[in-house]
């Protein structure tokens, strides 16, 4: 689990969920329903780098939401779509959002520390929270460099920092939203 400060008294919860009760869809509209107050969104975890990224995403939408800037109607919309590095909602939605047979997702909540951790004591109910799937591995590497069309080339052109797929893919979503 990771925990970000965003601005004011909003922070960012991020983590790694495997559901073993339920659906993944009715379990993401139970947090919604109880948590009214938080923004919650959930995604298939195999199309999530690291915690790097999603930490990178989250502020690219925060800032955006602070702004008026949101590529997307909702943040939690604006937030797949950029972890998608799809500006077509639908296909975003399609390709990283949830389906019956996902069960391991990455699981995204803003808002105030204390409903965040109201959150935290729901969700044990239906499944544990597991940050392993939210790792990057070798496979998952090359599955996400298949998936969003990155060379390996333009993945050795980053120097700034140890996690250049996160970063890659970070910039990629940056552009979504002026493109």
């Amino acid at each position: 689990m990771k925990i970000t400060p965003l601005s004011g008294n909003v922070t960012a919860l991020m983590c790694g969920f495997h559901i073993k009760n339920g659906s993944p869809i009715e379990f993401l509209n139970l947090l919604r329903k109880s948590f009214p107050d938080l923004f919650i969104q959930t995604v298939n975890a195999k199309y999530v780098v690291g915690f790097s990224q999603m930490e990178m995403i989250i502020k690219q939408s925060w800032t955006a939401k602070e702004r008026g800037r949101l590529y997307a109607n909702k943040i939690e919309l604006d937030i797949i779509v950029r972890l998608s590095c799809d500006k077509q909602i639908s296909r975003a939605l399609k390709t990283i959002g949830l389906r019956e047979e996902v069960k391991d997702i990455a699981l995204i909540g803003l808002g105030t520390k204390s409903l965040l951790n109201k959150m935290l004591i729901v969700i044990e109910k239906y499944g544990v929270m597991d940050d392993t799937i939210i790792n990057t591995t070798k496979n998952k590497n090359e599955f996400l460099m298949r998936t969003n069309g990155i060379s390996q080339e333009e993945l050795d052109s980053i120097i700034c920092c140890e996690d250049p797929l996160s970063y890659l893919m970070s910039e990629k979503a940056c552009l979504i939203s002026i493109t």
